[in-house]
């Protein structure tokens, strides 16, 4: 899911993955992925996100405080896991550049 300016300036305002699961053929809600990582000013992104058995790895874009609006410099990843409720849960982002 994604929410922008339509390409005018300003550019993207929000991003959300929502996953679900399949049981007896009905869909049924685990999460919400959103950005983990922020640090005033821009809204913060994805580069991708990796689906695995119980967790979801997803790979952030976050603007410095010093960043062009357009030009996030930020790289974090978010490790999500699935808990006891069935529900997903994040970690801590890790910065990596």
């Amino acid at each position: 899911m994604g929410c922008d300016t339509g390409g005018r300036t300003g550019g993207r305002l929000a991003w959300a993955f929502v996953v679900f699961t399949g049981e007896q053929g009905r869909l049924r809600l685990v999460g919400t992925i959103t950005p983990q990582k922020y640090e005033g000013g821009h809204a913060s992104g994805f580069d991708g996100i990796a689906l695995a058995s119980g967790r979801v790895t997803a790979e952030e874009t976050w603007h410095r405080r010093m960043d062009p609006t357009r030009c996030p410099s930020g790289k974090a990843v978010t490790e999500w896991r699935v808990g006891a409720d069935g529900l997903l849960t994040a970690g801590e982002p890790r910065v990596t550049g």
